[in-house]
């Protein structure tokens, strides 16, 4: 994805933002490849009272080890895994930050293998 946004940008020069969002799906995609996830849906969330999500990410299949369980409840409030459904359900506060805060959240929980190993 990276190697295609330089490409863009030695042709036509800056991205515009229509084609940036486009490259942030990319990016999720690929990240989804990477930890086997074969769905992630965004929906209207409900407001749960005052500053509750406006959106919310359902991520499966995710398989969680307990360790990441504990680091889901920590950096992501609001977040709800259901081991038994294999899904991670994430908050998104701003719509438009959807897909980045999909990537983080996989990286976050799930991290390369050559990260996990030099950690």
């Amino acid at each position: 994805v990276l190697d295609i946004q330089t490409e863009w940008e030695d042709r036509y020069g800056p991205v515009p933002e229509p084609a940036r969002a486009l490259l942030e799906v990319a990016r999720m995609r690929a990240e989804c490849v990477r930890t086997g996830v074969r769905e992630v849906t965004v929906t209207k969330g409900s407001a749960g009272g005052f500053g509750g999500p406006k959106w919310m990410a359902r991520i499966s299949p995710v398989a969680l080890p307990a360790s990441a369980v504990i680091r889901v409840n920590r950096l992501y409030k609001g977040a709800v895994y259901k081991e038994d459904a294999r899904q991670l359900q994430l908050p998104i506060r701003v719509a438009g930050d959807a897909a980045q805060t999909v990537i983080t959240a996989l990286q976050d929980l799930l991290p390369p293998e050559d990260a996990a190993a030099s950690a």
